[in-house]
């Protein structure tokens, strides 16, 4: 490209075609994006005053010590708009045995803002976890080798879950894989199977820090909380790692890979985290898996996102010797974070009196297909094992599901949701009933001088629906309603972040019911933030009077997911103490 940018140049100088001299004095200024940008730019400008032959043959010059840079940008440009589909996980070679070339560097693409949201929803559906690959037509090169592998089948898939379980596995499990009518493949039941059964446990396959604010001061082994000082591993890779888990088997190959890749920040002044390239540690530990776990990672669902190509450029920025030119380790990179985003769960993890939380990749859980009011649900013992449940009696041959987004949540508010991160729009009995059997939890009051009635969305299977208040029959516009709920949604979130659990109280009972339903799912998330922070300390810290609100508010979150059939789930259990 440059040494065309020279010709036509030249050529046109010689030609006496002044107007197109620009053109390409541009696109040859364009091509040189290094320190060679102002020598190409100075020799194009030179040719349209008549220099010629001596300035051609110094511009050829100058193209050729820019040519090998030019090139690695046209290649990793290639590799990451025209995937190919990569080798299979099992199949790629190890890192230590993949080339070490000189760090592209690429300019960062801002994520679209909160109001530009609706715009930028993908519009075709694909179903969550157990899924078939799916995505719009603009994503059609990027998610071409984002699905499954073709030749995981059902039964292949249930036997590398099954290698995977180990001693979890039951001798006779009350469910099995097989293909589902709502996404692909699913988990269904082998027989009946009674509310509060245990359905199955389920190591994690791999962890991970969730690299975010918040959770960067924990040792990335023991989760153990790290010193104010001397907290980055001791052999500069730069990752958080304890002194104790420095020399470590679990952290010796990870770190090995980050001294080869040579961490810019590795020469620092100051010691600091960098949450880019700790966000792709998760996908670093999936390359060193066994042959079948790396074989169950390439056969899981993963959405082609092109976020998710930023977020693996943005961290080899942090790297000197990233091999970013590498098509088929970059391609292999990609599913693996796609695998890690559409599948892995956020678990807590307690160490030493610490709470952290913990990138985690359950497969079965996984595999799970989503319900807005499941008949099972799932909690995380000390983030590593995944603990399922049947929350509703499951009859044989029924589906076992589970839920991608907060039960609590609104109709509106969950679909805006999946259709943003799973990219499907769900189709259950819940979103088509815009009362939400009841339980009234997207309403707000009505606009209308006089009247405090509810106002519920007319249209269910919308993302911007008209609003019509149940009272005066009023219909209001969406986009007056979406200012309404961001406003009471700003306005509650300030408090919670802001105010004391007594504040909190008073905020709630005086204050809210001026501009919020008592059902609105804002309002309720506020009160089960008030639950949290009351049982974390004695009873003694609080008044009697204080404690009744929160017993009120108890019974509030639970006589709403008794409407909503929700059964023995996971926030029930919470709520009552029966899980921590």
């Amino acid at each position: 490209m440059p040494l065309i940018c020279v010709f036509l140049v030249v050529s046109n100088a010689l030609r006496g075609r002044r107007r197109v001299h620009v053109i390409s004095v541009a696109a040859l200024a364009a091509c040189f994006h290094c320190r060679q940008s102002v020598v190409a730019v100075v020799l194009g400008v030179a040719v349209v005053l008549g220099v010629a032959a001596a300035v051609a043959v110094a511009a050829v010059a100058a193209a050729a010590v820019a040519a090998a840079h030019v090139a690695a940008v046209v290649a990793v440009a290639i590799s990451l708009l025209f995937p190919h589909r990569p080798p299979s996980c099992a199949e790629t070679s190890s890192l230590a045995e993949l080339p070490r070339v000189a760090l592209v560097r690429r300019s960062s693409v801002r994520p679209p803002s909160s109001v530009a949201m609706m715009s930028t929803l993908p519009q075709s559906p694909r179903a969550g976890g157990g899924g078939a690959g799916g995505g719009d037509t603009t994503l059609a090169a990027l998610g071409a080798h984002m699905a499954p592998c073709r030749d995981t089948t059902p039964e292949q898939l249930a036997q590398l879950i099954d290698a995977h379980l180990g001693d979890l596995r039951q001798e006779q499990p009350n469910w099995t894989i097989s293909s589902s009518k709502v996404a692909g493949r699913g988990v269904f039941a082998t027989r009946d199977i009674a509310a509060g059964e245990l359905i199955f446990q389920e190591r994690a396959l791999v962890t991970g820090p969730t690299a975010r604010k918040g959770q960067l001061s924990s040792c990335i082994c023991c989760h153990e909380t790290l010193p104010q000082t001397g907290f980055l591993c001791r052999h500069r890779c730069t990752l958080p790692v304890c002194e104790s888990c420095s020399d470590s088997v679990e952290h010796q190959a990870e770190c090995e890979h980050y001294r080869r890749w040579q961490p810019m920040d590795a020469d620092a002044m100051e010691e600091q985290v960098n949450p880019l390239s700790l966000r792709i540690l998760t996908a670093v530990r999936v390359f060193h898996l066994g042959k079948e776990q790396r074989h169950l990672v390439d056969a899981m669902q993963a959405n082609a996102e092109r976020a998710y190509r930023r977020e693996i450029i943005k961290a080899a920025q942090c790297f000197r010797n990233f091999p970013t030119t590498d098509r088929g380790f970059m391609d292999q990179l990609f599913r693996i974070v796609g695998v890690l985003n559409t599948n892995a769960f956020e678990a807590p993890c307690r160490s030493g009196g610490h709470e952290t939380l913990l990138r985690g990749l359950f497969p079965l859980t996984a595999i799970m297909n989503h319900e807005c009011t499941p008949n099972a649900s799932h909690y995380f013992e000390n983030g590593r094992l995944a603990v399922v449940r049947a929350a509703r009696d499951i009859p044989k041959g029924g589906e076992i599901t589970t839920t991608y987004t907060k039960i609590l949540w609104g109709n509106l508010t969950r679909n805006i949701f999946l259709k943003m991160t799973k990219h499907f729009a769900c189709d259950c009995a819940r979103c088509h009933d815009n009362t939400e059997n009841g339980t009234y939890l997207s309403a707000l009051f009505c606009r209308e001088q006089g009247c405090r009635g509810l106002v519920i969305p007319v249209q269910t299977k919308t993302l911007q629906p008209d609003w019509r208040c149940i009272t005066c029959e009023n219909v209001f516009p969406h986009s007056k309603m979406a200012k309404y709920q961001d406003f009471a949604l700003n306005t509650i979130n300030n408090r919670i972040n802001s105010c004391s659990v007594r504040d909190m109280i008073h905020f709630i009972n005086e204050l809210c019911p001026r501009f919020c339903p008592s059902s609105n799912y804002v309002l309720i998330e506020a009160k089960l933030n008030v639950i949290w922070r009351m049982t974390r300390f004695d009873r003694e810290e609080y008044t009697p009077e204080e404690m009744g609100h929160m017993d009120r508010y108890r019974e509030e979150v639970l006589a709403i997911l008794h409407k909503l059939g929700a059964g023995e789930c996971t926030l029930k259990k919470l709520i009552t103490g029966e899980i921590q």
